[in-house]
């Protein structure tokens, strides 16, 4: 069995898990979207106390919500969140596992090149994502077009935002095998891969609350914004361009930094 699917078929636990999370959370927030647009004055009285900024944390925009679209933009937070912490799992644990099992040594006499074997489970992450991202779409194309008119259905918008969670995902996935590659002993990948993708989803909000646009710039949340989307055809240039430029910064010091460490033998 090559690198590729064995890395392939150890992710499958982890794989099923979020996809079925990721759906079920989608189901649940799809399921009341009627609601939202029948009692949307209502829920505006409710929440009239409350901080704008709270509102903002939690992605409620009563103007927005009233369309399908808007209603995908508030549950995108929790998908996006959902996503980044797989992403991010499955690239710190792509190379630390291999430490915490003391098998690196035995993996790299096989006539494999350390940079084909980052490629290859790179890819198997990727792959992963990818499966992840098409399940997700489908449901979203399917309550679109059960929520929606044919007039209303905007299918190259609707692609363009469930785009965003394969962006963040793949940008996450990097961040991850960077950390692996960086701190290889890591025991258990999953607090920090909460933490982090927490950590960076409340930066790009607090900018938002402040008022900062530079916070945004650390988080690959706002680098990929669907609420951006809503009223523009494409994503804030300079925030995906510097999400391009860190994409390839935290790539190129993951494969330097692997090609070059010492692996220690058993």
């Amino acid at each position: 069995m090559n690198i590729f699917k064995h890395e392939l078929k150890a992710l499958s636990h982890m794989l099923i898990g979020f996809t079925l999370s990721i759906l079920a959370l989608g189901a649940m927030f799809y399921s009341m979207y009627p609601m939202f647009t029948e009692e949307m004055d209502d829920f505006k009285e409710l929440t009239q106390n409350v901080p704008e900024a709270a509102l903002i944390a939690l992605g409620l925009d009563f103007d927005k919500m009233g369309t399908f679209l808007g209603m995908f933009s508030f549950l995108f937070i929790y998908l996006g969140i959902t996503a980044g912490i797989m992403a991010f799992l499955i690239g710190a644990k792509m190379l630390s596992k291999e430490t915490r099992a003391k098998t690196s040594d035995f993996l790299l006499t096989k006539p494999r090149t350390r940079m084909s074997i980052l490629l290859s489970k790179l890819l198997a992450g990727v792959v992963a994502i990818l499966i992840v991202n098409v399940a997700s779409f489908v449901e979203n194309i399917i309550f679109a077009r059960a929520y929606t008119s044919d007039s209303e259905f905007d299918l190259p918008k609707l692609l363009l935002m469930s785009s965003s969670m394969l962006w963040i995902q793949l940008w996450l996935l990097v961040l991850g095998v960077t950390v692996g590659v960086f701190f290889s002993k890591l025991k258990n990948p999953m607090p920090i891969a909460t933490c982090t993708v927490l950590g960076l989803y409340a930066l790009g909000t607090v900018g938002t609350v402040i008022g900062d646009e530079k916070l945004s710039y650390f988080s690959p949340f706002k680098y990929f914004d669907t609420t951006y989307l809503l009223n523009h055809d494409f994503y804030e240039p300079y925030l995906f361009l510097t999400a391009i430029l860190g994409f390839i910064v935290l790539g190129v010091s993951s494969f330097v930094w692997y090609h070059y460490k010492d692996i220690h033998a058993v």
